[in-house]
């Protein structure tokens, strides 16, 4: 009769210690989830480049003989 139940009291205790192993093992599973959702790649925000206009610098030359020559020479601000 003693072995009865002492198989009974061992057999609760291991059922016990499986159940707890289980619980353990769910709580790793989710806190490693957790982990795994704050390791997302944050999006690099692009910065916007400015465009640089080209701006014109007009020269006029004049002679004598009533021509006109112009020259256009681009500078970069």
């Amino acid at each position: 009769m003693w072995d009865s139940t002492n198989n009974k009291e061992e057999n609760e205790e291991k059922e016990d210690e499986e159940e707890e192993e289980e619980k353990e093992e769910e709580e790793e599973k989710k806190k490693k989830k957790k982990k795994k959702k704050k390791k997302k790649k944050k999006k690099k925000k692009k910065k916007k480049k400015k465009k640089k206009k080209n701006t014109a610098v007009v020269i006029f030359l004049k002679f004598n003989s009533n021509q006109t020559y112009i020259f256009y020479i681009s500078l970069r601000p």
